[in-house]
């Protein structure tokens, strides 16, 4: 909802009537946790936000984080684990923490902008988008990185076109599949013309 401002969370059940989980300070949903037991939300703008969770049926908001430098927070299929992105280590890069917010450890540190994380179906890859420092909010020169959990390795899944928004979105189909906005050209087809 947002009315001057405000923006509050809400679950609207099938054939039920809206449940107001906030109130009063802007909240952004970011997602369930797999049970459905818990919403994970953000306060702030991003890159600059602090992270909640709060029960899907109603009951006190519980803060993970208290230094704004933060966004994109997701849950681990499990439930135990956060993966998010954030800048207390002078740039935006992907960490992963407890559910309960603590244990926060630094996934990422290779002088890229490392942002959006999104944990596969089955919780064996954690994949997230890269840009360039300086690049500023535009279209521009960007990668898909894929962190394969069980081992810790990180390989670029694709480079493209494209910008924070690209990437934003819940990603995965299944756990083969990753949906993407790219600001590519297509080459022109061919269609038989002379020139």
């Amino acid at each position: 909802e947002t009315k001057g401002g405000v923006r509050n969370l809400y679950v609207l059940p099938f054939g039920g009537k809206p449940r107001k989980l906030t109130d009063g300070v802007a909240s952004f949903f970011h997602g369930w946790s797999a049970d459905g037991s818990m919403l994970l939300f953000t306060r702030g703008r991003a890159g600059a936000a602090d992270f909640f969770s709060v029960p899907s049926a109603g009951g006190p908001e519980r803060r993970l984080t208290g230094d704004t430098l933060h966004d994109g927070p997701e849950y681990s299929p499990d439930g135990k684990a956060i993966y998010f992105d954030s800048a207390r280590s002078g740039s935006s890069q992907i960490w992963r923490m407890t559910a309960d917010g603590t244990g926060a450890i630094q996934i990422t540190d290779d002088g890229m902008q490392n942002q959006s994380p999104h944990v596969s179906p089955d919780g064996n890859y954690v994949a997230w988008l890269q840009l360039r420092p300086g690049g500023g909010t535009g279209v521009q020169d960007a990668a898909i990185q894929l962190l394969s959990v069980k081992d810790g390795v990180i390989r670029t899944w694709m480079n493209f076109q494209g910008n924070r928004g690209s990437f934003t979105m819940p990603v995965w189909g299944d756990k083969n599949h990753l949906a993407l906005v790219s600001y590519q050209m297509l080459p022109a087809k061919d269609n038989g013309a002379t020139q």
